[in-house]
């Protein structure tokens, strides 16, 4: 029996003698072909049953093949067929969950930080924000009082220089007409 049948039976005891492919490949790290390989010759060997059943999980999967170990398997197992396979599996098993509980971890510890974040952007930024746009606002409006009303602030610069002149010449003109003569 080669090393890849032993540990799609390993796969299938550690889920309790029953298995779907998805699940052995899950446990293996075997492409769908290898698991289907492997499922074949156990089969010839009348060591793995197999049945179809409605997938009522997953909407794009129709139906799905679950493997079960026949009588002769559970013997040979007894026997000590597969007990390195099975202790590499469940260690694989084990490994795995540590991972995911370390990476669960990582996620409540970034949700933390990122709450904190928040927090402070809340009782720091947005009163600053709120400050500095008060503040704009007042500029805004003493630079359309010290240039007249007539000046549109959103108009491009070259714009506003040319009407600056513009209020500028008039205001000298008028001042050379009104001015005493010195002669």
């Amino acid at each position: 029996m080669t090393d890849g049948q032993k540990n799609v039976l390993a796969a299938v005891r550690s889920y309790d003698g029953e298995a779907t492919t998805s699940e052995i490949r899950s446990e293996t790290d075997y492409t769908n072909s290898q698991v289907h390989h492997y499922k074949q010759k156990l089969l010839e060997k009348g060591l793995v049953e197999t049945r179809v059943e409605q997938n009522s999980g997953d909407p794009r999967v129709d139906k799905i093949t679950v493997i079960s170990l026949t009588e002769q398997a559970h013997e040979k197992i007894e026997k000590g067929l597969i007990y390195n396979e099975s202790r590499r599996i469940e260690e694989q098993r084990s490994q795995r969950e540590q991972e995911f509980y370390e990476v669960e971890q990582r996620i409540e510890d970034l949700e933390a930080l990122l709450e904190e974040f928040r927090q402070k952007l809340n009782e720091y930024f947005v009163p600053v924000l709120l400050v500095t746009r008060q503040s704009a606002a007042r500029n805004e409006e003493q630079i359309e009082q010290w240039l007249g009303e007539n000046i549109d602030l959103n108009a491009p610069s070259k714009a506003k220089m040319a009407d600056i002149r513009k209020r500028e010449k008039k205001e000298t003109e008028r001042r050379l007409k009104n001015r005493p003569d010195s002669n």
